[in-house]
């Protein structure tokens, strides 16, 4: 019973290293195509790019990962790189993007507080947005309604000056 259980899990162990070593080439190959610097990494256009090209889709897709769900994210990806203070994906992220993008295992703890955070983050941007529109367009009626008292001033000030003395 042991020994079975070593031998399959060597052997899961083998495979995903090989999907790994493919996934890999098949990409470094996909990047070099593009002319993409290994080094410096891609950005989101690039990513884009490189996301409807059939044969990177098809690499992708055979890895396991959701093609269409990478482009759907794209932005949340970039964007929490900028914050980091990077605007390219490297080649490394890139393979650990694909492969953490199965939909092979359970979620666990990490990915749902990594989904919270993110959550957390796109509200409080939201939020934040909002606030700010909403000021302005306070700040708008206001000065709507202070010109209108004013002109309204001068509206009373000059009637009461056309009104013949009593």
């Amino acid at each position: 019973g042991v020994l079975v259980e070593i031998v399959g899990a060597i052997a899961a162990t083998e495979r995903e290293s090989a999907l790994v070593i493919w996934l890999a080439s098949g990409l470094r190959e996909m990047w070099s195509t593009f002319g993409l610097n290994l080094e410096v990494g891609i950005t989101q256009e690039e990513f884009e790019r490189l996301l409807v090209e059939p044969e990177a889709a098809r690499i992708i897709s055979l890895a396991g990962a959701d093609v269409v769900m990478l482009a759907d994210i794209s932005s949340a990806i970039f964007d929490d790189l900028c914050r980091n203070g990077s605007e390219h994906l490297r080649f490394e992220a890139l393979v650990e993007l694909v492969l953490s993008m199965r939909g092979m295992g359970p979620a666990k703890v990490k990915d749902v507080r990594e989904q919270t955070r993110l959550t957390r983050e796109m509200l409080r941007e939201v939020s934040k947005n909002m606030l700010n529109e909403l000021r302005e367009d306070l700040g708008a009626i206001r000065d709507i309604c202070e010109a209108k008292s004013e002109s309204e001033e001068e509206g009373s000030n000059n009637s009461q000056s056309s009104l013949p003395p009593s």
